[in-house]
Formats: structure tokens, sequence, C-alpha cells
């Protein structure tokens, strides 16, 4: 992974790509077991939990810093997110990312972001909203497009649920390119290690 676009002050843009990004399920499998909150978020993608309750023990992160007063985590997971974005199910997001993908089209664009109207509420309430606002599929390669992204915090564990659940299933072990684009960024001194690690991923 290398970077394209550097951030270079709190709340800069970046942009980051890496060429034949691929992880097996053994490799995400020794993460989760290494690492609680990435095992944690793994499991409520799965099954589409939205309950709060077992992330208050990670409260130290700047995302949960209100998750005492948070009733359902609608925009953290992500593939709840989408069925709830797309008026689709989980699995027919996938079945027909997957079909599209066939079809060479440039409509293959899942929404994750809420609406207007939902980030307005959260800056007044503690709506959950989501940090991931796309994901664009295309023959060979992915294009995440995040609103806000903490590299220091979140951004590793987003790329392998995000991997985990939107890209592997669709295309099938077959390695692509990973684009990712965030409009604002959180931590932004840590971009360097952040690359470091998930390149260290990819050599396994």
């Amino acid at each position: 992974m290398k970077v394209l676009k550097k951030p270079e002050f709190e709340d800069d843009s970046y942009l980051i790509e890496a060429d034949n990004f691929f992880m097996s399920s053994d490799v995400i499998y020794q993460l989760a077991e290494e690492d609680p909150y990435l095992k944690l978020k793994l499991s409520k993608f799965l099954k589409l939990n939205v309950d709060p309750d077992e992330f208050k023990s990670f409260k130290d992160r700047p995302s949960l810093r209100n998750i005492d007063e948070v009733d359902k985590l609608v925009g953290s997971i992500y593939t709840y997110s989408a069925q709830d974005r797309n008026d689709m199910t989980y699995g027919s997001i996938i079945k027909n990312a997957k079909k599209l993908l066939s079809l060479s089209s440039r409509r293959n664009y899942v929404r994750i972001c809420n609406s207007y109207k939902d980030y307005v509420e959260s800056s007044e309430t503690n709506l959950d909203v989501s940090c991931l606002s796309n994901i664009h599929y295309l023959k060979d390669r992915v294009n995440l497009i995040f609103r806000a992204s903490d590299i220091k915090n979140e951004l590793f564990q987003d790329i392998i649920t995000i991997y985990k659940f939107f890209i592997y299933p669709v295309y099938d072990n077959k390695p692509i390119t990973l684009s990712i684009y965030t409009s604002t960024s959180q931590n932004v001194e840590y971009i360097n290690e952040l690359i470091s690690k998930i390149n260290g991923l990819t050599e396994k």
C-alpha cells in the first residue's frame, strides 16, 4: 500500500492505494485472535448486530466516547447500514455486486452514508452515523470513500472488516487494487505506521 496523497494536518484528506490486495480468511482469523476490538467488530458485522453494549469496554476510543448514550450502532455496523440505506438485504447486495461486476458496470456503487438530515441530527443527538460513505466496485478495483477516518484507532479495523464482508465475497479470492479516499482524517501522524501495518499483512 502506498500514499498517493498524504494528510498534512488534522481533518485533511488522503488517498492511499494498494495493488494486488488480498487477505486470506486465515490471516483475518489470526488478526481477530490478536485484536479483541477487531474480533468484536467482525462478529457484529457477521450477525448484523447493532446492540452497543459489548462495545462499552472500548469506550476509550474516540468513536465510542458516547457509547453509553447510543441506542443502536446503525451507522458503524456497515453490513446493517448497507441494508438500511439501499432497501436490499446484505446478501442481495453482494449477489448484485457480483452480477454487475460481470457486466463491467460503472453503476456498481453501494451507498453506506446517511442522509444529510441524519448528519445534522447527529450533531445535536447521539445518533450513530457512518464514517464510510460509499463502496464502488469496478472490474479489478474497489474504491472506498470515507467521510471521516481515524487513522490511529479505526482505519485498520475498518479495512479488515470491509474487506471481509464487502470485497472478499464479491471477487472470489481474486486480488484487487484497493483505493481508499477520505475527505477528513484524524490522527494523521499515524499514516506511515498504518501503511507499514497493512503492508505487513499482505506479505503474509
